[in-house]
């Protein structure tokens, strides 16, 4: 047995020791990270053990000998080992995956304590024992280590101008356009909010249009007749300040110069608009001037005065009791808001209050998520206190910068243009007008808005439109917020607004259309995070579709395999199944769910694969092994079709590059997996899909970001820092744009080259003084949670990840190694013990803000700890007899060792009862409950 560190303690007593911090941790239920001393102090316990020619320490110290079981793991994986010690331990094929935190921190601290540089023999060994553990027709993809395939099928687009729009349109992907001969089906019309052209394009922008993008992708895929519109909204007073603010000469130019900086980005993304409008085409004009008449034939636009507070940021009038409230400032930006009494035509929306109301009630799928139409109502229900609905003002006469009125000269003398709403809300009509081929498309199918402009188009555009006797829009789908990574709304005053093309410049478009699509369920907000986006493109593109597609192409031997007659093969997925799901989601414009659901099935057929292992039939059965590799083949073709409105180009490179499809198919051809391919077809493995983040590129959580002007700085001392940003982009940013295909770095919104500024500093803080005479448990925040959705990891065999409700407005995501022990079936609706204040830690690339309490045997057995009746979500977990303390916050408890200390006093008693320090646990005074006696709890 080789020898270990030197460092050497009493085997009983400290080993002991080592086992019960073992148990406290709960390293892969919990995944709570080490400290370097507490890792060095394992791997001498685990060294030691390993050394030891006793025999019966797996039986008087189990969580030592499962702790060595998965630092194999951990070594193999970091290359860091103490002299000796990988040697020392188990083989890696009944190994556990533990955390990436932990992982992490293992090797950290493992190199410095030993004061070595890694064991490179041991290396060597542990790898070649991994490379016989892998099929060796399956040659690597380019994102792992060694790898000699170097071309990757989805690039960074390249951008030299910002302000300008791409001199080249790059391939649009799968979905850019309509089948041949559509309309059986009939038709869809999808449109964004048109763009207000006062500023560049912000990730706001982007993650409206991306997403209406990918909804359009799903019709014509789907077999629809087809119409997606884009575009810019270019009058208003705030535009006519805009271009004398910025010297332009006149609005128009200001216009121009900020439309080239809109499809500069959409062609950089991807998007595949069939229009993008601009409501300064005189076609644009006419039929808002048209509308206008219909509107005042039917007697709804009369002329009158308006006296008001008036906000130029939504060039509208507010009430009296908004500006009071407001203290007669803009809410957002601070600026005074304008008093102003001036002539105006007013529209009659009071008399379509009843139409409203009876839209909203009556038809639920106007609004979509459903918590906006509500809202809407309540808002409706709330004005009928202070006088109902009032009638709009519809035109303004102190400027000239807009769409004309039809009257030259209104009755009093003065000319008069629209209000900007009933411009800008048209264009949906007029856009399928200019060209009356297109007419066949209104009414809209869906027009995708953000939630701060609901009340514009579901009570307004509704209004006018009844009035005109136009069919209304069939739904209006609305999306969240973009905040900043820690939930902040952005702004320029903040320094944490993204600029889109700060992140195209080191990541493939597909991957930034994933995670805007990914990262939130569609209507909610978005805490925009530069970290979590990286790991979903390693963790769903790289790891889970990437190398589902590597294996499959590589395996076939570059044509596609015939079928086996071998009903043990089974399936990963039914199609027909998946379809249904899929195309049900897509169509109530839920993204999210339809990116999840096909994320889903590529894992399964990843584990599918997996299981069967045909790498290793194909010398003892050849023709079963190659029948699983067909399979595997018709599995990425039809994936790849339902992928494709989320990574157009990556679904494009996977079907007629590698596959080489003759084309892409309606999605309602797709059959079974026994009959998309022929026997024989060619099959190209020169390529992978995508490239990963490397873990330096990791580290990096920072984008380029918008900073504020001086002047800005001035006025707000309390900005914001980006911290170590600048050190950031000199160590990681540019190997990071190198490997992810480059784009120029460094540059402004505008294309400006970046002057390097140092970011104020926030004023410090006074040090929180805690009580450490605080009792132990009550320095912990438990409480009682309820699953509400759960799932399985998707790059983690032994994980689930949980919805879960612990009484506050979101449910918390919780990752618990639990999939052995309990079904999903058994998981969902549950209600469970939760740790609520342990600090977040990410697990295999997803982060767990939390931890499920179950008591466990010495055996392995495991079981939720058991709450009383009549207990409800957010109901604290206190020591019997004890009253409720303020919690530490997860650092702090991470700091001080709260939870280990405290788990080492957590257990049921000889009744079952979950006990801490032998005083039983309770819930609204009754007590928790197990099946099992004399277990740990953690």
């Amino acid at each position: 047995m080789p020898a270990g560190p030197s460092l050497s303690f009493s085997s009983a007593a400290e080993l002991a020791r080592a086992d019960e911090l073992l148990r406290a941790a709960s390293y892969v239920d919990g995944g709570h990270s080490y400290s370097a001393r507490d890792v060095s102090f394992y791997k001498t316990a685990a060294t030691q053990v390993a050394n030891s020619e006793a025999e019966g320490f797996k039986k008087d110290y189990p969580s030592v000998a499962r702790w060595m079981r998965q630092m194999r793991f951990v070594v193999e994986e970091t290359g860091s080992e103490a002299a000796g010690f990988g040697a020392a331990l188990p083989s890696s094929g009944a190994l556990t995956r533990v955390s990436e935190q932990a992982s992490g921190q293992f090797a950290a601290s493992s190199t410095a304590s030993s004061g070595s540089k890694p064991n490179k023999a041991d290396r060597k060994s542990a790898a070649m024992e991994r490379k016989s553990e892998q099929p060796k027709e399956a040659a690597k993809p380019a994102y792992v280590k060694g790898s000699t395939v170097k071309e990757v099928d989805c690039k960074v687009v390249p951008m030299e101008n910002r302000e300008k729009a791409l001199p080249v349109q790059p391939p649009r992907g799968a979905g850019a356009t309509n089948f041949p001969g559509v309309g059986k089906k009939g038709t869809r019309y999808i449109t964004t909010a048109i763009h207000y052209t006062n500023g560049w394009p912000h990730v706001g922008h982007a993650y409206e249009t991306i997403q209406a993008d990918i909804l359009a992708r799903f019709f014509r895929l789907a077999s629809y007749d087809t119409f997606f519109q884009t575009g810019t909204d270019e009058h208003g007073q705030k535009i006519a300040e805009a271009a004398v603010a910025q010297g332009k000469p006149t609005p128009r130019a200001l216009c121009d110069m900020y439309v080239q900086g809109f499809q500069g980005l959409f062609g950089r993304t991807e998007i595949s608009e069939d229009q993008f409008i601009r409501t300064s085409q005189p076609e644009h004009y006419k039929i808002v001037q048209d509308l206008w008449k219909k509107v005042s034939d039917k007697g709804d636009i009369y002329l009158g005065e308006y006296e008001g507070w008036y906000m130029v940021r939504e060039e509208r009038f507010v009430t009296d009791k908004e500006a009071e409230e407001w203290k007669y400032l803009d809410p957002s930006n601070g600026k005074p808001l304008q008093r102003m009494k001036e002539p105006s035509y007013f529209f009659r929306l009071s008399k379509y209050k009843d139409f409203i109301v009876k839209l909203l009630t009556e038809n639920a799928d106007f609004v979509k998520p459903e918590e906006y139409r509500l809202s809407l109502i309540s808002r409706l229900k709330d004005m009928e206190e202070s006088g109902g609905l009032r009638d709009l003002s519809i035109s303004r006469a102190t400027f000239e910068w807009g769409v004309p009125v039809p009257e030259k000269v209104g009755p009093d003398g003065k000319k008069h243009v629209m209000y900007v709403w009933f411009d800008a809300l048209t264009n949906y009509f007029s856009g399928v007008n200019f060209d009356r081929k297109n007419a066949k498309y209104w009414p809209a199918n869906m027009h995708v808005i953000g939630k701060d402009i609901v009340w514009f188009h579901c009570v307004i555009w509704p209004a006018m439109l009844q009035s005109a006797g136009i069919p209304l829009p069939q739904s209006v789908v609305v999306h969240g917020f973009i905040n900043d990574k820690e939930g902040t709304k952005m702004s320029k005053s903040e320094g944490n607004v993204v600029n889109p093309h700060d992140i195209c410049d080191w990541c493939a478009p597909d991957t930034f259309r994933w995670y805007l699509c990914r990262g939130t369920e569609f209507g909610k907000d978005l805490s925009f995070s530069v970290s979590d986006l990286k790991l979903k493109h390693n963790a769903e593109l790289c790891d889970n579709l990437g190398n589902l597609v590597n294996r499959a192409v590589n395996l076939c031997k570059g044509a596609v395999p015939e079928l086996s007659s071998d009903k043990s093969i089974g399936v990963p997925f039914n199609v027909a199944d998946l379809r249904s799901k899929f195309c049900r989601a897509m169509e109530n414009a839920r993204t999210c769910e339809g990116a999840t659901l096909v994320r889903d099935a590529s894992a399964a057929t990843n584990k599918w694969l997996a299981d069967l292992e045909p790498w290793k039939l194909s010398k003892t059965d050849p023709a079963k092994a190659a029948g699983i590799v067909r399979v595997c083949l018709e599995a990425v073709f039809v994936l790849a079709h339902l992928f494709a409105p989320f990574i157009p180009r990556a679904a494009e490179a996977i079907l007629l590059e590698k596959l080489k499809a003759d084309k892409i198919l309606p999605l309602d051809a797709l059959q079974e997996l026994d009959k998309n391919l022929k026997a024989g077809a060619p099959v190209s493995s020169t390529s992978v899909l995508f490239a990963t983040f490397s873990p330096q590129e990791l580290e990096i959580d920072t984008p380029v970001m918008v900073r504020p002007s001086a002047e800005e700085t001035a006025k707000t001392p309390a900005a914001v820092p980006a911290e170590k940003e600048g050190k950031q982009q000199q160590k990681g940013n540019g190997k990071q744009q190198q490997n992810k295909g480059g784009g120029k770095q460094g540059e402004q919104q505008g294309g400006e080259k970046k002057k390097k500024e140092k970011a104020p500093k926030a004023p410090a803080q006074p040090p929180v003084q805690l009580d450490m005479d605080q009792p132990l448990y009550s320095r912990l925040d438990l409480r009682v949670g309820k699953i509400v959705h759960v799932e399985n990891h998707p790059d983690a065999e032994r994980l689930y990840v949980e919805k879960i409700d612990v009484g506050e407005a979101e449910p918390r995501t919780i990752i618990s190694g639990l999939r052995e022990h309990y079904t999903l079936e058994e998981m969902l609706g549950r209600q469970i013990v939760t740790i609520c204040n342990l600090e977040a830690a990410k697990m295999r690339g997803i982060t767990s803000h939390g931890m499920v309490l179950c008591a466990k045997t010495s055996e392995g057995k495991v079981q939720f700890a058991g709450l009383p009746d009549g207990c409800k979500p957010g109901d604290h977990i206190l020591v019997e007899g004890e009253t409720l303390r303020k919690p530490w916050t997860g650092k702090e408890v991470k700091k001080h060792n709260v939870w280990m200390d405290a788990a080492k006093l957590m257990q049921t008693d000889d009744a079952g009862i979950p006990c801490f320090d032998k005083k039983p646990l309770t819930v609204n005074g009754a007590r928790l409950h197990s099946d099992f006696k004399n277990a740990i709890l953690s």
